[in-house]
């Protein structure tokens, strides 16, 4: 709802397109390619409320690497609990996934 157009009075089309006839999966068209009329119908939130919240969801959007994949994760196993061991770079090496995601409850810490 904060992000749609609609709501300004712009009417916006071709923002998805059919990867093949036969195909019910779509892709995303870019927004140099969709087709946006301005002011198309009566507007229900003003222009500059809605630039305001693009701008604080622009502001606050996280821009999270992909993770970097280890050779050893979920290849080395826990001694206690079995767990898949996973790669922590602050630790410089391999923990306990069960540790990792639940804590002390799941099981000790055990490194590599």
């Amino acid at each position: 709802m904060l992000t749609n157009p609609h709501y300004v009075g712009d009417l916006v089309q071709g923002r998805t397109t059919t990867v093949s006839v036969t195909s019910k999966r779509r892709k995303n068209v870019p927004k140099e390619e969709q087709f946006i009329i301005k002011n198309a119908h009566e507007p229900i939130i003003s222009r500059e409320t809605f630039d305001a919240v693009q701008n604080q969801l622009e502001q606050r959007r996280k821009y999270i690497t992909a993770p970097k994949i280890h050779l050893f994760t979920n290849v080395l196993f826990c001694a206690d609990c079995g767990t898949g061991m996973w790669f922590r770079s602050n630790r410089d090496g391999y923990i306990c996934g069960a540790y990792a995601r639940h804590g002390k409850k799941a099981c000790t810490a055990h490194t590599i």
